[in-house]
């Protein structure tokens, strides 16, 4: 017997397996229901911080841009901007002083730097670094670019302000995001650029300090080109360029912020209306999810701890229940084949009552079991015996009495010749027929005799019948029933002839080292509903157990047939009858390569 089938592992096992289940499943449903807790309340705290990132940048974009059209319209309402000729004196030089722009600026320094750069090439600062220099804005990029927009603000990269950095040398290494402007005149001429200038440790400052709180989480801002203003790494990365040239054409007109789930990170977005930036946060998931891994982990090693002790307590208890089935199954295990023979009882020595009366029942039983199969083996060879060869011989007188008569017809006929031929044929298939009780032949010698008994009914019948053997791969040492295929031709012809024409016959056999099966089919009118009802109740009755089938009536080859291959080979017999699609009838019998009985 298999260990793993004896009570002490049953319940080893499902003691196990009802643990560690109960606890798999509910590690599963903790985490199922953690994580996504937890992905939904860090997605929103995501979502407020992309958001209050976003309105503190668009509030630091709209000082700048507000410093920047102050400016522009200084320009425009100043009272004496018509007592200097362009061609003489510059506006650097009349109206945007350096104390001008200072005022405009204010007093609390929101705004470090301020630049106006004049269409001739001269420009005054004011702020940190107050002067007035010449600095054709043609050979600032950022410039050129403000200019091409027409008077649209330009917000650039972060860039160094070396007029900064010689001002105040603290701040050399500081960079700076302007915003340019191009201003003119009440007629329209263009008269120059305006850069406003913010240190990007204040234009970024939320980010920045999120990001310390938090290495994980990464921030980056970036425009509707796919420059990157603003990353929290040392460096920009492709991915970080991927990220944000596929969110920053993403509709958000239904939420102010978007979001996304993409290669185990919760990414938010939000672009601006006003300054064209989006700001981005990418935290990955394992961050969001490690109280709940923690947690998990602290709940299976738990589980495991209880589990070994239950385990251990379970298989003690099994040891105490098993021992005495034990010893009842080694006592068993010695009534061997000459023990049952002898009957010489074997002691238990359990000590208990209920087993000790148990092995004496056993023995009891033993002996009459021994009587009752001995008796009942004999008793089913007899029949089985008696059965078969019934079967087999209601065929012979049905087949010679048909026979008979075509030899009848034959001789009123004057067919001599014919005659003396089908006498040797039928001569041929009794003795066939007549030859011993054996109940299976080889496949060979049956489909001779088939081919034998068409030949005779040819004799009759002459042109009108056709038939055709497909059994090229008929298995030689392959064995069947005797007088299995002969009445499935008969019932063709039968069948056959009920239509018109021509009889077609065709016998197709297909047999492997493991199963054989024999089709015949038949060009007739196929068979009718009620033919096949009447048959379907016949073979429902029929069986080894039943009487045997009457030689009256419709059918009795085919139910004969049935009953032998059920005799023969039980569940594994083969027998179906069917209508084929081009009219006719079709049965197909088959079975395996060794029959159950063999008689």
């Amino acid at each position: 017997m298999h260990r793993t089938r004896s009570v002490s592992t049953q319940l080893f096992i499902s003691y196990s397996a009802l643990i560690g289940i109960g606890v798999l499943i509910f590690v599963l449903l903790f985490y199922l229901f953690t994580s996504t807790l937890l992905a939904r309340r860090t997605t929103n705290s995501l979502e407020s911080l992309t958001l209050s990132t976003a309105q503190y940048l668009d509030g630091q974009i709209r000082t700048m841009d507000n410093a920047a059209l102050a400016v522009a319209y200084a320009v425009l309402t100043d009272e004496n901007r018509d007592r200097f000729p362009r061609n003489t004196r510059g506006l650097t030089q009349s109206i945007l002083t350096p104390s001008r722009l200072a005022a405009i600026i204010g007093p609390f320094g929101s705004i470090p730097e301020l630049y106006v750069h004049e269409r001739d090439g001269q420009s005054v600062a004011a702020g940190l670094a107050s002067a007035q220099t010449a600095a054709p804005w043609q050979q600032t990029s950022r410039l050129s670019k403000a200019v091409a927009l027409g008077g649209a603000a330009y917000i650039s990269l972060p860039h160094p302000d070396p007029a900064i950095a010689l001002a105040i040398p603290i701040y050399a290494d500081r960079r700076y995001v302007s915003l340019c402007r191009s201003f003119f005149d009440a007629f329209g001429e263009f008269l120059g650029v305006i850069e406003v200038e913010q240190d990007t440790n204040v234009l970024f400052r939320d980010l920045a300090q999120l990001h310390a709180k938090s290495n994980a989480i990464q921030l980056f801002v970036g425009d509707a080109a796919g420059r990157i203003l603003f990353g929290t790494g040392q460096s920009i990365t492709d991915a970080e360029r991927k990220l944000l040239s596929r969110v920053v054409h993403r509709d958000t007109t239904d939420s102010p912020v978007g979001t996304e789930s993409r290669n185990g990170d919760l990414i938010t977005f939000v672009h601006s209306a006003y300054s064209g930036l989006t700001v981005v946060i990418q935290e990955p998931k394992r961050e969001v999810l490690a109280p709940v891994y923690a947690f998990s982990t602290i709940v299976i090693t738990g589980s495991l701890i209880f589990l070994l002790i239950t385990l251990a307590l379970t298989y003690l208890l099994a040891q105490r229940i098993t021992a005495p089935i034990k010893n009842l199954r080694s006592a068993l295990h010695a009534l061997d084949g000459e023990m049952l023979m002898t009957g010489t009882p074997v002691a238990l020595n359990s000590n208990l009552n209920e087993l000790e009366e148990l092995n004496a029942a056993f023995h009891f039983m033993r002996g009459k079991l021994k009587h009752s199969v001995e008796d009942l083996i004999r008793l089913k060879s007899h029949e089985t015996m008696t059965h078969m060869l019934a079967l087999q011989s209601q065929m012979s007188p049905h087949f010679i009495v048909n026979t008979l008569a075509n030899i009848g017809v034959m001789a009123e006929e004057g067919m001599n010749d014919q005659i003396v031929s089908l006498c040797a044929d039928l001569s041929s298939l009794y003795r066939y027929v007549s030859s011993g009780y054996a109940s299976l032949v080889p496949l060979t010698e049956e489909l001779q005799f088939a081919r034998a008994y068409l030949q005779c009914i040819s004799f009759r019948l002459s042109s009108a019948l056709e038939y055709r053997f497909s059994a090229d791969h008929a298995h030689p040492a392959l064995e069947v029933p005797k007088l299995c295929i002969q009445p499935l031709v008969e019932n063709a012809i039968k069948h056959g002839r009920q239509g018109a024409g021509m009889i077609c016959i065709t016998v197709d056999v297909i047999s492997t080292d493991e199963r054989w099966e024999v089709r015949v089919e038949d060009n007739g009118c196929g068979f009718s509903a009620d033919t096949q009802a009447e048959l379907a109740e016949k073979f429902r009755t029929a069986g080894s157990d039943m009487p045997l089938p009457s030689a009256a009536g419709d059918g009795i080859g085919l139910v004969n047939i049935y009953t032998r291959l059920r005799i023969l080979y039980g569940t594994d017999a083969l027998f179906s009858l069917e209508n084929s699609q081009d009219g006719g009838s079709r049965v197909t019998i088959g079975g395996p390569a060794h029959a159950r009985l063999t008689v």
